[in-house]
């Protein structure tokens, strides 16, 4: 049943597409908004299928409207012809051919609602067809756009927009650029969501059908026409592409349009941070709660990094990120919106929330959901009476406290104010247990250059900046003849690798440590453990990291170094655990050494260790472990 007054008009122009319009149709019909209209305006296709495929669609839902020019009069008009039927209070433009995933529409529109000063919200786009590429640009500074243009076709605005200004009939491929600069000339400008969630098909026939923006020529003369119209009025305009800092609300809210397994629909809440190295054993916890039944939207609040590459689309797609969205002051209107639309039951948080107020504030303005807390790691610069503090977790605001190894049980149960509220929630792993192959290691060593002799320590991800100070010792060690049986490997991310190079000059390192970048894509951690006898753990927080869990699981022991979360994990039977000396770095590397250079001489407590780490894992990482269920099954807690 459609809407009386639609939020939204899809204005289409449509020409001769065919069957790939189905591709278009598909995309549409399942947007996760679907308070709209969609207007097809046929301008005057003459093919039997093109026809047919029109009718077909006006049949199959309400919403959809086809409205046939009396002449063919090109895209331009076409729009602008769609606008006039528009009864929505925002436009939506999109081609025939093109597609934009399912969360386009409703994030355009958040968007828009959260920053009124914004006229008009598109995204990143991925060409495809007959031409492959991403294209990262989009609303840039408007003078910008006297060179060239830099924002795509398909985009939602405000309706107020075309009651001012509207598509000139331009031919060639021009009229959008045109278009871009006309809005900008009397002060309106959008935003672009970093995000790909467009797809545009790229065609053969381009050069045919647009031939004035493939004639330089013609393209130049263009650029000149622009500038005499626009260059003067964009000179005495300023522009605000920031996101809003004052508080807005989202009032266009109703349910979701959402695939899923009708059961429990829970909200996950993470502090994305990819240097943490806890990506794979977030992703399967997502799926651990989905084969419970569970349906998932993910709520990213806080974006440390630019390493977002939908890590999470094979688990849900109804996936959001706040700072591509609005400003730090309106992330509470998104979540608030998440659980209306989705008729969210329970909340979750994966490691401490990025504002620690977020589940006091969801659980105060939605007493009845359940709002639960999971910790992978803890912070090491905190006590624990810091963190119930700073993060509530003794009050009411958390219902349950999901512990991913015992030993950050026991921790956080040193305060009696968490007792009996904490529960051990295991790292769960999708992937077997997969035996250790001393063969395999050792060919992978060949392929790096290695010699299969060498006893090769790897490292992967953020350092600790706690462990600088001894590792200027290690590496002065490692200069010497007598340890060049051994290899370390440090992956590590960009800010630690500038640290470390700044404090170690090239001539002090030795040929038996290399340090690398690190990339966050699971295939480089996989590598790094591929060549791995022992991983080292110099993590910067206390308990599991993917690294961790995936030296278990492949049985590579363990030399961990200050690192308190993890002793139910890393014991004499599956590696060593080391106090940090903080006041002799010289024995830290001293006996870290001398640990390693027993273990490469005895291969007898090697093959034990192994042995021990895979046992350790079978019992801990079993993907549907009772502690697990346990935890997945937990109701809200109810006063007494």
């Amino acid at each position: 049943m459609v809407a009386s007054q639609p939020v939204v008009s899809i204005i289409t122009a449509f020409y001769n597409t065919g069957e790939i319009f189905l591709e278009t149709l598909y995309s549409i019909l399942h947007q996760t908004y679907s308070n709209f209209e969609w207007l097809i305006i046929n301008d005057c296709s003459t093919n039997s299928i093109s026809l047919q495929l029109l009718n077909d669609a006006a049949q199959s839902d309400p919403r959809i409207r086809v409205i046939n020019n009396t002449a063919n009069i090109g895209l331009a008009l076409t729009r602008n012809h769609g606008v006039q039927h528009a009864k929505g209070n925002y436009l939506f433009f999109i081609d025939s051919d093109d597609m934009v995933e399912f969360s386009y529409l409703e994030k355009c529109l958040l968007c828009l609602e959260l920053n009124p000063h914004f006229s008009f919200v598109s995204s990143h786009t991925i060409g495809f067809d007959a031409k492959e590429y991403v294209w990262a640009h989009g609303y840039l500074q408007p003078e910008r756009f006297l060179a060239d243009n830099y924002a795509v076709n398909c985009y939602v605005c405000r309706r107020s927009v075309f009651d001012q200004i509207q598509y000139e009939n331009i031919k060639g491929g021009m009229e959008d650029w045109d278009f871009w600069l006309h809005a900008a000339s009397i002060g309106l400008w959008g935003y672009t969501i970093p995000e790909f969630l467009y797809w545009y098909r790229e065609r053969n026939n381009r050069s045919i059908d647009w031939p004035d923006i493939f004639d330089a020529g013609k393209r130049q003369a263009f650029i000149g026409r622009l500038h005499e119209k626009y260059a003067k009025k964009l000179a005495s305009l300023s522009f605000n592409t920031s996101l809003s800092k004052e508080r807005h609300q989202i009032t266009n809210i109703q349910q979701a349009n959402l695939s899923g397994s009708g059961g429990e629909h829970i909200l996950f809440l993470l502090n994305y941070q990819p240097e943490d190295n806890q990506q794979l054993i977030t992703c399967d916890y997502l799926r651990f709660f989905q084969s419970q039944g569970a349906s998932i939207t993910i709520l990213i609040h806080h974006l440390e990094s630019d390493h977002y590459d939908g890590d999470f689309s094979g688990i849900t797609d109804d996936v959001f990120i706040a700072d591509h969205l609005c400003a730090v002051q309106n992330r509470q209107s998104i979540w608030q919106y998440l659980i209306t639309s989705r008729n969210i039951q329970r909340v979750i948080a994966i490691n401490l929330p990025a504002d620690p107020e977020d589940l006091p504030l969801i659980k105060s303005a939605f007493p009845h959901l359940q709002a639960d807390l999971i910790l992978l790691s803890l912070p090491k610069q905190f006590s624990v009476d810091n963190l119930i503090q700073r993060y509530h977790l003794d009050t009411a605001y958390i219902d349950h406290i999901g512990a991913g190894a015992q030993e950050i049980r026991f921790i956080l149960e040193t305060n009696a104010a968490l007792y009996g509220k904490v529960y051990f929630m295991p790292p769960v792993s999708q992937q077997p247990v997969q035996p250790f192959s001393l063969r395999q290691v050792q060919q992978q060593k060949n392929e790096w250059g290695i010699n299969s002799g060498t006893f090769t320590i790897s490292f992967t991800g953020r350092i600790g900046n706690e462990h600088f100070k001894w590792l200027r010792a290690l590496i002065s060690k490692l200069k010497t003849n007598e340890h060049n049986h051994c290899l370390f490997i440090l992956r590590v991310w960009e800010r630690e690798l500038k640290l470390l190079r700044e404090s170690i000059t090239p001539h002090e390192l030795s040929g038996n440590l290399r340090l690398l970048p690190v990339n966050p894509q699971q295939p480089e951690l996989q590598e790094a453990l591929a060549i791995a006898d022992c991983y080292l753990d110099i993590s910067a927080l206390n308990g599991l990291n993917d690294a961790l869990r995936e030296a278990l699981r492949l049985g590579i022991p363990v030399l961990s170094i200050g690192n308190e979360g993890i002793k139910d994990l890393i014991d004499p039977q599956t590696g060593s655990r080391f106090r940090l000396h903080y006041k002799d770095p010289e024995k830290q590397a001293a006996d870290l050494i001398a640990t390693i250079t027993e273990l490469a001489k005895n291969t007898t407590k090697m093959n034990r260790l192994r042995n021990s780490c895979l046992q350790k894992a079978t019992a801990v990482l079993a993907p549907t472990h009772p502690s697990a269920v346990q935890f997945y099954r937990l109701e809200k807690n109810v006063p007494a």
